[in-house]
């Protein structure tokens, strides 16, 4: 997951499309994975994994597909937040997010709204949900193959 994470974060942060119309810099860190920063921020992007197994009698268990959900927020303006998630649909769709010797990626593939744009009265901001769908072959295990009689360390 870590180097799905890293081709994730790659992808959008290096888009000088997205940068701008978000504002990220190297010190705000406004497109993030898996929560939102405390401070003041106008736009923000955040994106982070729900993991699922594929259950199929033909493929090992190390083939996977992955829910990916990106929030997209705006405090502002609505149309911005719709705006910045169609540019993430248009370069995460189809994306390759293949590791070589780490992870290889079969797809990526936009899945639709999870929540259209609406006001989000707790954040004080509009907000946008979007879902891509991420099928996966993981190669490289880190700490080893899990087991059934693993013990806790107290």
């Amino acid at each position: 997951m870590k180097y799905l994470y890293q081709m994730i974060a790659d992808i959008l942060e290096n888009d000088a499309t997205l940068v701008a119309n978000v504002g990220y810099t190297t010190k705000n860190f406004l497109i993030r994975r898996g929560y939102q920063p405390e401070g003041a921020w106008s736009k923000l992007v955040v994106y982070y994994f729900q993991p699922s197994v594929l259950v199929d009698g033909d493929i090992t268990e190390k083939i996977r597909i992955v829910p990916l959900i990106v929030r997209v927020y705006d405090r502002d303006n609505d149309l911005n937040c719709d705006v910045i998630a169609e540019r993430i649909v248009l370069l995460l769709d189809g994306a390759n997010l293949s590791v070589a010797g780490k992870v290889h990626c079969y797809e990526c593939s936009y899945t639709g709204e999870l929540i259209p744009t609406n006001r989000n009265n707790d954040l004080k901001t509009y907000e946008k949900v979007i879902r891509f769908s991420i099928k996966a072959r993981m190669d490289e295990v880190i700490g080893g193959e899990p087991t059934e009689h693993r013990q806790r360390e107290n």
